[in-house]
């Protein structure tokens, strides 16, 4: 196989490698976001001297 084959090859699959990778961070920052914005919520809530309540999902002072 030619040399020049071989890297147009390579470069193929890097694009690939990045592409997937993305995509999978792009999943991972999507199923997450909304967890971590409840429990900052929680947090500050809490951290006000406030409290949760958990049936209501708000904060109570």
């Amino acid at each position: 196989m030619p040399k020049h084959q071989r890297t147009i090859g390579n470069r193929l699959s890097t694009r690939w490698r990045y592409v997937t990778m993305a995509v999978l961070l792009g999943l991972i920052v999507s199923l997450g976001v909304p967890y971590c914005g409840r429990w900052w919520r929680i947090d500050t809530c809490l951290d006000s001297g406030g409290a949760w309540n958990q049936e209501r999902s708000t904060c109570e002072h």
